[in-house]
């Protein structure tokens, strides 16, 4: 298998993704923006994927069962209500530094739920899960750049 292959589908592991592909490809020794392209591409792809068919779905259930049109019906108001004082200060911004902070959890699925959740649309949230695994992707580079940097200089 290709040790580019392996960064794409590690990139697409749930919760791992970024953290893990990028940090696999750097002990290859391979070069980091080849690493940092393949990983954000099976980080991103699945993401937007998800992200493209859940209004869909969403609109479906909800037409088909009256009981999840009321729980979708409170969660939005739920959320809208007690969050978007928080939305409305940061933004979109706040969204991808969500994205981009490089713990399990805060990835890109999570953060277009979020977005979804508080009323943006499918190309807003595809700028801010691209802009925030960017990001998510140049911060574990130089980490773990750093750390392997360090090691060298030590051992």
């Amino acid at each position: 298998m290709s040790p580019y292959l392996k960064i794409f589908l590690a990139g697409m592991t749930p919760y791992l993704n970024l953290k893990l592909a990028i940090p696999l490809g750097m002990g290859m020794g391979l070069p980091i923006l080849n690493v940092v392209f393949f990983a954000l591409l099976g980080d991103i792809i699945p993401a937007l994927m998800i992200l493209y068919a859940l209004g869909p779905l969403s609109n479906f259930l909800r037409k088909k069962s009256t009981r999840f049109d009321n729980l979708m019906e409170n969660i939005f108001n739920k959320t809208r209500q007690e969050k978007f004082h928080r939305f409305h200060k940061y933004g979109a911004w706040g969204i991808m530094f969500f994205i981009a902070t490089p713990l399990p959890g805060s990835g890109n699925v999570t953060g277009g739920i979020m977005a979804y959740i508080l009323g943006m649309s499918y190309w807003k949230i595809t700028l801010i899960v691209t802009g925030g695994s960017l990001i998510s992707a140049i911060l574990i580079a130089a980490g773990f750049g750093s750390i392997l940097g360090l090691w060298d200089y030590f051992f």
